[in-house]
């Protein structure tokens, strides 16, 4: 049964544990730090005390063959072998998001290209230079990307945003919080030039 219901989650939210009297109830303040959704009867599945292991959730992630989105939200980096975790197992990925919360760390994005071609959104935040670097590389190598998020990524560059534009697929693009970036116009201008299916662009506290 519990091979069954782990086939039967589409949706992984890794996240921080709630802290007592903040997640409601007492029965529910030692929560896990991570939440599966696949309908009602996942409530029967026993899930482990907070900390995760990354042995133990790389495991558990072994086992969620139907996987259509996948969160990450926590104030610490993934284990570097996610991406490729994430591609050999979730073959139908359609969401990926990375929010690094509450820390001074950044995401180098080991591995980004092995994320399943199936995805169609990424939502990245607190990207390194070699995390920039990967995302522009795993452009090529994700044909499928419509929907794209950055946030708090001083990195972000002209270099990026022509990788994008020489795909072409962006129909959303959003970058915010991005205080110190070397964007400039001519980075814009290949987005506008190249995404011929872009009807929504956000840009917010970006540039020097």
């Amino acid at each position: 049964r519990r091979s069954h219901l782990a086939e039967s989650v589409t949706r992984l939210v890794i996240a921080p544990a709630c802290e007592p009297g903040v997640c409601g109830p007492a029965q529910n303040s030692h929560k896990s730090p991570w939440e599966c959704e696949a309908g009602a009867e996942l409530e029967a599945l026993d899930v482990p005390v907070p900390p995760l292991e990354d042995t133990s959730f790389l495991l558990l992630l072994s086992k969620l063959s139907s996987l259509t989105s996948f969160t990450w939200a926590s104030n610490r980096p993934p284990p570097a072998s996610l991406c490729p975790a994430l591609g050999t197992t979730a073959k139908a990925l359609q969401s990926f998001t990375l929010d690094l919360t509450a820390t001074q760390d950044r995401w180098d994005a080991p591995h980004l290209s092995l994320l399943p071609t199936t995805v169609t959104r990424l939502d990245l935040s607190q990207l390194s230079l070699e995390g920039v670097r990967s995302l522009a590389t795993a452009t090529a190598a994700l044909p499928a990307i419509e929907h794209l998020r950055l946030s708090r990524t001083m990195f972000v560059d002209d270099q990026l945003l022509e990788a994008l534009a020489e795909e072409g697929k962006l129909r959303t693009l959003s970058i915010v919080e991005m205080h110190g970036t070397k964007l400039t116009d001519k980075g814009l201008v290949s987005i506008f030039e190249g995404c011929d299916a872009l009807d929504a662009l956000e840009l917010s506290e970006i540039g020097r």
